[in-house]
Formats: structure tokens, sequence, C-alpha cells
């Protein structure tokens, strides 16, 4: 009879130990990941740098132009997802607009109301397709007028 106890106790150890041992590892990675994407684009180049230039002694000079290039990178890529998301932008309004062509004028009224509701709450949330903290192209114009 004690030997169950005992067996008992082992599992029941065994599985509070993986419980919170899965806890602890999903707070650290969801703060790590938070804190990675809080930081936007100049956090994410510094880690990349810094795991690239690992052990490696830089000059002031050559950190100073490291620094540089990594920057200009940065503005290059800026302006890529920026053309990027203003043809994805176009393609949506496209695409809603041929969906609200199929409509009936009384679900037209729906479609519209709803589509300004989910574009009021991307933006009151701040939120957009682009850098971390940054709007998205289509919060920076505004929203197409209702049929």
């Amino acid at each position: 009879m004690k030997r169950w106890k005992v067996w008992v106790g082992v599992i029941v150890l065994f599985l509070s130990g993986a419980a919170v041992g899965s806890l602890a590892t999903g707070l650290v990675i969801r703060h790590n990941i938070h804190r990675f994407v809080r930081g936007g684009p100049r956090e994410m180049r510094t880690r990349f740098f810094d795991r690239m230039l690992k052990d490696i002694v830089l000059s002031e000079e050559q950190r100073t132009r490291i620094e540089e290039i990594s920057a200009e990178s940065d503005a290059e890529i800026r302006a890529y997802v920026d053309g990027s998301r203003k043809t994805v932008g176009e393609l949506v309004d496209r695409h809603r607009a041929l969906i609200r062509d199929l409509l009936t004028p009384a679900q037209a009224t729906i479609f519209d109301r709803n589509f300004e509701e989910i574009e009021r709450r991307r933006h009151d949330r701040g939120s957009g397709p682009g850098f971390p903290g940054e709007p998205g192209e289509r919060d920076r114009r505004p929203p197409p007028p209702p049929h």
C-alpha cells in the first residue's frame, strides 16, 4: 500500500516540475520576444550586429563605419517596406471594392460599417503593417470614401 503512495508522490512531483518549467520558459520567451519587437528596427539591428561581431575587437573607426552601414541598410529596407506596403494597401482597397460591388445596397452599408470599425480599431491600437510602433501606410492616408 505504501509503495503506490511513493509512486503517486513521484509522479505528482514530476508533473508539477514540468508544469512550472513550461510556464517559466513561456514567460521568459514571451518577455524576450516582446522586448525585441518593442525595441523596433534599431534593437533588432543592434542585436543582429552584436551576434555577427561577437568576439571581434573593433577600432573606433570600424565601429563608427559599421554603425553608418547599418543605418544605410535600415533606410534601404525601410524604403522597400514602404513601397511594398503601398502596393499591398492598393490591392486590399481594390479587392474590397470588387467585393462591395457584388453586394446589395443594404449589404454594402453593413460591409462599409464593418470595414470602418475594423480600421478604427486598428488605428486606435496604433498598429499597422510596418515596423513596430510605427503607423502603416494605410494609417497615413485617409480611409477610402464609402460608395
